[in-house]
């Protein structure tokens, strides 16, 4: 008789470990512990079932692509600021036939964005609120910006069938759906830490993105954190000149999003 296989639900913990051990010193990432978190994002996405399958299978080739490269060459991918700098000095950055991690580093980034969009405002629903709404309102301020109409379209309609949040949380996280709801807030404050936003935003940088910009967020656990730069700069630069932080952290923090700022206007 066939064994039974076995359901193996999402856990917001694995997440959030992962991505705790990937933070490193001077502001850098460890590339296997940072992936390790990818995979259990991949997760959520397959069982939420077809309605995500757009996500989750450019999140796993993205996955795959990275995990090629640090099994080639473990000595440059053990880190991304390694990465960048072997990538960088081997012109691999714009090598037509080369897919390089750090561009597939900045795209998988995109479906972090998603979730963590969707996630913080599911974290807002009560159980019985249909949680549809939110989840288009995530895609249109993430990945909707990335992706070609038809595949935009295709997304919002499937989100129409999205169930209430108790639904959809028995669906990914079986009996541990309370375990996870608890450990939100961590995995959305880890997911703001200064180390991941600034590389991020260094990667968009040294790849010519206008993607995404570093700002100064106080209500979001008092961390600088990134936001899409095309589709939130007016946003983002309101809420640079209302707020009053001290000058050397702007200097630190704001300088290369003032001089996008005035490059982009």
């Amino acid at each position: 008789m066939a064994e039974c296989k076995e359901i193996m639900y999402f856990d917001l913990r694995t997440v959030h470990d992962h991505f705790d051990r990937s933070l490193l010193d001077e502001d850098d990432i460890d590339i296997r512990a940072y992936l390790e978190a990818y995979n259990e994002l991949y997760k959520f996405f397959q069982l939420m079932g077809s309605v995500f399958s757009f996500v989750s299978s450019d999140l796993k080739q993205k996955i795959e692509i990275l995990q090629g490269l640090i099994d080639k060459d473990q000595e440059n991918y053990v880190t991304v600021k390694k990465m960048i700098e072997y990538e960088k000095e081997n012109n691999l950055l714009r090598k037509s036939d080369f897919v390089n991690g750090a561009r597939t580093l900045l795209r998988l980034h995109r479906g972090l964005d998603f979730i963590s969009e969707f996630l913080r405002q599911l974290g807002e629903l009560s159980d019985s609120d249909n949680t549809s709404t939110c989840c288009k309102d995530a895609y249109n301020k993430t990945l909707a910006k990335h992706h070609p109409w038809l595949i935009r379209k295709a997304a919002i309609v499937a989100m129409y069938t999205m169930p209430s949040r108790e639904m959809l949380f028995k669906k990914v996280c079986g009996d541990n759906v309370q375990k996870n709801v608890d450990v939100l807030p961590k995995m959305l404050e880890i997911t703001s830490h200064t180390n991941l936003s600034t590389v991020i935003a260094q990667l968009a940088n040294l790849l010519g993105f206008p993607e995404y910009v570093l700002i100064y967020d106080p209500s979001f656990y008092g961390a600088p954190s990134i936001v899409p730069f095309t589709t939130s700069i007016l946003e983002a630069s309101k809420k640079l000149s209302s707020i009053s932080i001290p000058n050397e952290q702007k200097t630190q923090h704001f300088y290369k999003f003032e001089t996008r700022i005035q490059g982009y206007s």
